[in-house]
């Protein structure tokens, strides 16, 4: 199997897995998959999530509720218990250590 056929076919298991309603160990043993193999491409995968939400920004189009041309903070509300207010210039590096701060808490 090449590279790129290894690729689909995991793509296409854990597909079938997230899909599905089976316990790790059933699924497994209906597609012959080995359970620790599983285990580790959900691992990879997890990773993998975990890696793009850390290093990624996205970008918000500029929309009627940004007052453009003003002095005012953009608040980023974050669940319950965090807010966190930006100045409208402030910089993507400012904010990714910003973001990196409120991670850790």
């Amino acid at each position: 199997m090449t590279l790129k056929e290894r690729y689909e076919h995991r793509q296409r298991v854990l597909a079938d897995y997230h899909a599905n309603t089976l316990t790790q160990e059933v699924f497994c043993k209906d597609r012959g998959v080995a359970l620790s193999t599983l285990q580790y491409w959900l691992k990879r995968e997890r990773e993998s999530g975990a890696e793009k939400r850390k290093t990624g920004f996205v970008k918000v189009p500029e929309t009627s509720f940004v007052a453009t041309g003003t002095n005012h903070p953009i608040r980023i509300l974050i669940g319950e218990r965090i807010i966190i207010e930006v100045a409208p210039n402030a910089s993507s590096q400012q904010l990714a250590s910003i973001f990196q701060a409120a991670e850790s808490l």
